[in-house]
């Protein structure tokens, strides 16, 4: 008996070791993570895209381990995706369904569900946690209806966060809730959204500090009449937009950055602009000397002379924003121009600006009053119409006939008052002498006077006007005149910038100046009271100032490409015509050509265009070139 009880405490043993070891094995193969594979995925809904680009974005593959993160990168993916197509609403859901489990590991099956939404219709918009402003006025900002994309709603949320931040609370946080999508029951085809929008407005917030770093030339206490934020003021998002524009289209930087630095003790807000100085000063044109050569006219010996052109300018002089101006040209007509003003008169936003001009035009022409046989139209004739003033002329042995120069001495006064930011109006008085063969003794010159009082308005959104990618500068302006010459004169020039792509831009320009009154004939016997036509900076191609008229039109269509913050090549095409009297437009002449504008922070600027008329090859088009320097 005892013998059996041994026996049948070892066998209980042997079992309950043997449970133990069955348990504990169990215990560490159930205490591992089953391994799930993916064994299929399937796409359904889909029209938009195919199942081979979705199923090459997606990481998650057939035989691969299934990972809950990885799938949800992968729809996100391809949700962005259908976004970029402009389907923003397009909802996608997973189902998932284990097949094939074992003890070691499954198998799932995945399949994907699209409803590809494009727009939505506007359903019910419930705006809370607004204290500030109704709800009525909060819509009315949000302006959302009819049909609805993704990027329209976030337009709206942007709308109400700049509302909020021009009223002092940038600090303002919006954030959807209760988003869902649903079918309108009379239009089955059709989607509705409604949504929440939770408004956390926070305090109110001021500005504390307003710094500028990184000057070195510039004055701050310049920069502080520009700018229209001040220390202490209410938070205004449109004030910050507008001091940065200002800044930027001074001329006085190469590049502005702004931040905005939060104080946690105190609801002030600093503002701090970093800039980088450019070189204000810019001089640029050709100088040559033209030998001793024999006149065209008498058969004696000129003198050595300086030809060429010139301009100089610094729209900073010494840092205090005066502006300075020379210009002097030797060529046919000659000129000569300086300019001077003086910024912020009696510490208002208005400029007073002093000029002197001097224009003198050579009266040689051919005895017969014709122009060289390639360039036979009569707008090309810039003096008095000589076949018509026959008592202008004398013989001489070669065939020539002369007259003594045209010129033209004006002094002038302007006043410039910039208000609503992006306009300034300018009111010039001038007084002009202008020296005209006399008709009895052409020896002689008849002076004649001119007063004149001359309104403008200038409208400049530009972004850069430099460089500029969006918006538009345009001036309208008038001018009576008085004295020996009685006539007004009216000039309307708009240009507007489209960004067509990244570094890509369209420019485009219309120009149109006319002039009517009592004397009018007599102004266009005065060459230098004309509109003229041609040249670099109006009707590439063609030669400069080569036509003339009583009243212009001309147009310029440039594309774009920016290689460059202040650098482009660009195509061109350029049209334009004069008037010699009444509305009787010439032929309209076109312009058209290739270009180029360099300008590095080292202050070399290049620039050079090629202008072809339509009847010419490319070897005969005309060469626009201009080197200068910054300092």
């Amino acid at each position: 008996m005892r013998v059996i009880f041994q026996y049948y405490h070892c066998l209980s043993l042997a079992f309950f070791c043997l449970n133990v070891f069955t348990y504990s094995k169990a215990l560490k193969t159930s205490g591992q993570p089953k391994e799930i594979k993916v064994a299929q995925i399937n796409i359904f809904g889909n029209h938009l895209i195919d199942q081979s680009k979705i199923r090459s974005v997606m990481s998650s593959q057939v035989g691969q381990v299934y990972q809950e993160k990885l799938l949800t990168e992968d729809m996100n993916q391809i949700l962005q995706i259908y976004q970029k197509k402009g389907y923003g609403w397009t909802s996608l859901k997973v189902n998932k369904k284990e097949v094939n489990a074992n003890r070691l590991g499954s198998q799932i099956v995945l399949d994907l569900h699209f409803d590809e939404i494009k727009s939505v219709s506007v359903g019910r918009i419930k705006i809370i946690g607004n204290q500030l402003f109704n709800e009525v006025d909060l819509q009315s900002v949000l302006a959302l209806s009819g049909n609805l994309t993704r990027k329209h709603l976030q337009e709206g949320i942007e709308r109400l966060l700049e509302f909020y931040s021009e009223h002092g609370y940038p600090k303002t946080k919006i954030r959807l809730q209760s988003f869902q999508i649903s079918k309108i029951e009379r239009k089955p085809k059709r989607n509705q959204l409604d949504f929440q929008l939770v408004i956390e407005e926070g305090k109110k917030q001021y500005f504390g500090e307003v710094k500028v770093r990184g000057l070195q030339k510039t004055k701050f206490a310049l920069l502080e009449k520009e700018l229209l934020i001040k220390s202490g003021q209410l938070f205004d998002q449109r004030k910050i937009d507008q001091s940065i524009h200002r800044l930027r289209n001074l001329g006085y930087f190469y590049q502005v950055k702004y931040q905005l630095i939060g104080s946690p003790n105190t609801n002030n807000i600093d503002f701090v602009a970093d800039v980088i100085e450019a070189r204000t000063g810019r001089l640029s044109g050709v100088i040559g000397l033209k030998p001793k050569s024999e006149s065209e006219t008498d058969q004696t010996l000129t003198s050595t002379q300086l030809v060429g052109m010139l301009e100089a300018m610094d729209n900073n002089l010494f840092g205090s924003g005066r502006k300075i101006e020379l210009q002097w040209k030797s060529t046919l007509p000659s000129h000569f121009e300086i300019v001077y003003e003086e910024p912020w008169l009696l510490n208002r936003p208005v400029s007073l600006g002093l000029s002197y001009r001097k224009i003198s035009r050579s009266s040689i022409s051919k005895g017969d009053g014709t122009m060289p046989r390639s360039r036979q139209d009569s707008t090309q004739i810039t003096q008095p119409n000589l076949t018509e003033n026959s008592q202008y002329l004398i013989s001489s042995s070669k065939g020539f006939s002369i007259i003594p120069p045209i010129d033209e001495l004006m002094t002038s006064i302007y006043l410039k008052i910039r208000f609503f930011h992006q306009l300034e109006s300018q009111f010039t008085l001038s007084y002009k002498r202008i020296f005209l063969p006399a008709q009895k003794n052409i020896l002689t010159r008849s002076m004649n006077k001119k007063y004149a009082i001359k309104a403008g308005l200038m409208s400049d959104t530009r972004d850069f006007y430099l460089s500029p990618t969006t918006g538009h500068i345009m001036r309208i302006s008038f001018e009576s005149s008085k004295g020996d010459l009685n006539y007004y004169k009216g000039w309307v020039d708009l240009e507007k910038f489209f960004q067509l792509w990244a570094k890509q831009v369209f420019a485009v320009g219309s120009h149109i100046a006319i002039a009517w009154g009592d004397d009018l004939m007599r102004l266009y016997s005065i060459p230098t009271e004309r509109f003229f036509l041609g040249g670099a900076k109006s009707l590439r191609g063609y030669e400069e100032d080569w036509f003339s008229g009583l009243r212009r039109f001309h147009s310029n269509f440039e594309y774009r490409y920016h290689i460059g913050y202040r650098s482009q090549l660009f195509v061109f095409l350029d049209c334009g015509t004069v008037a010699r009297q009444n509305w009787q437009f010439d032929t309209i002449k076109i312009g058209y050509g290739p270009g180029l504008r360099l300008e590095s922070q080292k202050g070399i600027v290049f620039t050079i265009d090629y202008g072809l008329e339509p009847n010419t090859t490319l070897t005969t088009g005309k060469l626009h070139l201009n080197l200068g320097a910054t300092f």
